[in-house]
C-alpha cells in the first residue's frame, strides 16, 4: 500500500533542505567543567563576599575565612552540578536520533541518515524504532508509541489518523504496529529541539521573577559598598588603625 505513495522528488528534497536545513539538534562546543565552575561566581555579592574573605585571611581571622570560603565553594559546587545535570540532559536528547531511517521519494522506498529527513517526507516506521521528526499519521495498522520522553507518560499512546492521535514526536519509540508519517518539522523546530534548545542555550530567556532579583542584587551591592565605605572613612578620621577598620566595615 506504502509504494502507491509516490513521495517528494529529489528536486523537491533539495528545496526543502535548502528552506529548512539539515535534520539536527543544535550543537555547538560545550564549555569545559572550570569554566561552568568559575562562571557561577560572577556575581557582585559574590565579590564582596570574596573580599571579606580577603580581609580575614589578611588580618589573621582563619576562622572566619574558612567560613566565607565554606559558602562561596558550596553554593558555586551546587550551582555547577545543576548546569552540569542540563548538559548531561541536552547529551542524551541528542543519542535519540538512530543514524537511518526508511523513507518514500520518487515511489520508492529508500533508507536515508537521518539528518537528510526534511518537512513532508514520507517515513515508514515500525515497531521499535525510534521517530525521526514530528509528523502526521496519514497510514497505520495497531500503531502505538511511547512518549515518555516527553510526557513522562509511561503508558504507550494510541496513534491514527484521528485528529486528536495523529501526531508523532522526534525522539518517541514505535512500540507495535506500523505507520506512514508526513514529517511537518525537523531539527530544531520539533518538540525535542525546543527542549534541547532550552537545555542547550548559554542564556535563557529571564522571567520577570529574575529581571527583578538581578534588579535587587545590584541595589544592595551598591548599599553595601556605601555603607563600607562610610565605616571605614569614619574610622579612619577617628584614628583606628586601616586594617582593623577595614575587617569592620567589611
Amino acid at each position: 500500500l506504502y509504494e502507491s505513495l509516490h513521495g517528494l522528488t529529489s528536486a523537491q528534497v533539495l528545496e526543502q533542505r535548502r528552506k529548512h536545513g539539515p535534520n539536527v539538534l543544535p550543537s555547538t562546543k560545550p564549555p569545559s567543567p572550570w569554566a561552568i565552575f568559575f562562571a557561577q561566581l560572577k556575581n557582585p555579592l559574590v565579590y564582596i563576599i570574596l573580599l571579606a574573605a580577603a580581609v580575614s585571611l589578611l588580618v589573621g581571622e582563619l576562622g572566619d575565612f574558612a567560613i566565607i570560603m565554606a559558602v562561596v565553594v558550596i553554593d558555586a559546587i551546587l550551582g555547577f552540578i545543576q548546569e552540569v545535570r542540563a548538559q548531561q540532559t541536552y547529551t542524551a536528547l541528542k543519542t535519540l536520533l538512530k543514524p537511518a531511517t526508511t523513507v518514500i521519494r520518487d515511489g520508492t522506498r529508500q533508507e536515508i541518515q537521518v539528518h537528510e529527513l526534511v518537512p513532508h517526507d514520507l517515513v515508514v516506521l515500525n515497531a521499535g524504532e525510534r521517530v525521526p521528526g514530528d509528523g502526521q499519521i496519514i497510514q497505520y495498522t495497531k500503531l502505538t508509541v511511547d512518549e515518555a520522553i516527553l510526557t513522562g507518560e509511561s503508558e504507550p499512546v494510541v496513534k491514527s489518523t484521528a485528529p486528536d492521535q495523529d501526531q508523532m514526536y522526534m525522539g518517541t519509540t514505535v512500540v507495535t504496529g506500523r505507520g506512514l508519517m508526513r514529517v511537518t518539522s525537523t531539527g530544531s523546530h520539533t518538540e525535542l529541539g525546543q527542549i534541547a534548545t532550552s537545555l542547550h542555550q548559554d542564556k535563557q530567556e529571564e522571567t520577570p521573577l529574575q529581571i527583578r532579583l538581578q534588579a535587587f542584587s545590584r541595589t544592595l551591592t551598591r548599599l553595601v559598598l556605601l555603607i563600607t565605605a562610610a565605616i571605614l572613612i569614619v574610622g579612619l578620621l577617628s584614628g583606628r588603625p586601616f586594617l582593623e577598620m577595614l575587617r569592620v566595615s567589611i
